[in-house]
Formats: C-alpha cells, sequence, structure tokens
C-alpha cells in the first residue's frame, strides 16, 4: 500500500510538471505572437494595432538615448519620422516569464527608409518587458542599444 501510495505521489508530480511545462510553452509562444504582432504593425503603421498592443504607460527607449511615452512613438511610426521601418525580424530571441511579466531579449534587424528615401539597415540589441493585465500582454518597456 504504501508503494502505491509513493508511486501515485510521483506520478502526480510528474504529471503537473508537464503541465507547468505546457503552460510555460503556451505562454511563450503567445508573447512570441505578440512580438511578431507588433512588428507588423510597425512595418505597416497600424495605429489601431499599436495602440491595443502597447502599454498606455509605456517608456519607448532608443539606442540613440531618446526615450518616448505611447503616444510619441506611435506617432513616429505612423509619420515615418525619422524612418520608415520595413522587414522587421528578431535575431537570438530569448523569453524570460515570471507570472505576469515577460522579457524579451533579441537583436532587432530591419531595414528602413529615412526621410529623404535612403535605405538605412538597422541592427540593434532589445530589451523589451510586456505585462500581462486583463488576459492580454502588452508592451511596457523597451530599451534597445547598439552592439
Amino acid at each position: 500500500m504504501k508503494s502505491y501510495l509513493l508511486f501515485m505521489f510521483l506520478l502526480t508530480l510528474q504529471l503537473m510538471a508537464c503541465t507547468e511545462t505546457e503552460r510555460q510553452l503556451g505562454e511563450k509562444a503567445s508573447v512570441e505572437e505578440v512580438v511578431e504582432s507588433l512588428f507588423q504593425s510597425m512595418m505597416e503603421a497600424d495605429k489601431a494595432a499599436m495602440t491595443r498592443l502597447l502599454a498606455d504607460d509605456l517608456s519607448y527607449g532608443h539606442s540613440s538615448g531618446i526615450i518616448q511615452n505611447k503616444d510619441e512613438f506611435i506617432d513616429d511610426i505612423i509619420s515615418g519620422r525619422p524612418i520608415k521601418l520595413t522587414n522587421i525580424r528578431a535575431e537570438d530571441q530569448t523569453i524570460v516569464i515570471s507570472e505576469n511579466v515577460a522579457t524579451v531579449r533579441h537583436v532587432f534587424l530591419s531595414d528602413g527608409v529615412d526621410t529623404v528615401g535612403e535605405s538605412t539597415p538597422i541592427r540593434i540589441g532589445n530589451c523589451l518587458v510586456f505585462h500581462h493585465k486583463n488576459g492580454k500582454w502588452k508592451l511596457l518597456v523597451r530599451q534597445a542599444y547598439r552592439l
């Protein structure tokens, strides 16, 4: 009887660990989706989509040191100033989730077109912090850095 109870206890622990791993994988996939949706909305200059994906109290840090709030960031993307981003992609991306916060790190790669029509490649490091609230992941903090 003791062996049976021990076996059942260990089996329950194993199942719980598998369920937790599956849940974490699902959350990471959900965050990856949000990152891709954000990139897509930036390339398309989709104000409505960006508004949904960004936290109201967003702090958006550029590699140049400029910090923008949500409205300033969206205005720059919509206007294409100082650059219209195209072909955005992430390289070497990692995602760490802790309760309702996801930290995403990657190399941000894009081609851009500046205000005079010249092509500008972009390659910077990126750290994104997403907050999960009311069933949705929203970008709360972004800080880019030069590589």
